[in-house]
């Protein structure tokens, strides 16, 4: 199973059982410490060497960040989310403190890689497990296309971050 698909059954799994995202977070990450998660050809398994949880404080995770530790985050995106473009800050319609009760919605796992904060504004660079077709730019040296990194409103974030370390 490939790192994106097992991600995907991992969080289908676990939402099954959880219903806070913090929760349902902390359980992947101790089915990645534990189980760990197999490459394609199944000769290799890789495991998380431990994990933790960081504030949900814009500086914390700035500094986290800062110091090289990628950020696993959850966020409910909505339809504009798809859609993307390059350069675009994307706001979701919802987190887990403004969701209206009894709405149901899909979350969506990211990975924060960087923070800024522009004026009054705080957001996060994030990764995107849907490749590099994703939120296209053009490369200033090269005609090439590239993607999969977003920008995302700090408080859009569902959840404590967890930062986790190889073995």
């Amino acid at each position: 199973m490939g790192y994106a698909r097992l991600g995907r059954f991992l969080i289908r799994e676990i939402q099954r059982e959880v219903h806070y995202y913090s929760e349902a977070m902390e359980r992947m990450m101790e089915l990645m410490q534990t189980n760990g998660v197999q490459n394609v050809a199944r000769n290799y398994t890789s495991r998380i060497g431990g994990f933790e949880e960081v504030s949900r404080n814009f500086e914390d995770i700035a500094t986290e960040l800062a110091k090289g530790f990628p950020l696993v985050v959850d966020i409910l995106p909505g339809r504009s989310f798809y859609d993307l473009m390059y350069g675009e800050i994307y706001r979701c319609p919802y987190n887990d403190r403004t969701k209206p009760a009894g709405l149901t919605m899909g979350i969506h796992t990211v990975v924060l890689v960087g923070a800024a904060r522009v004026g009054p504004d705080d957001y996060f660079y994030f990764l995107n497990s849907y490749g590099e077709e994703w939120c296209l730019r053009i490369e200033r040296d090269t005609p090439k296309e590239i993607g999969g990194v977003g920008k995302l409103i700090a408080n859009d974030i569902c959840n404590a971050p967890f930062k986790f370390w190889r073995m």
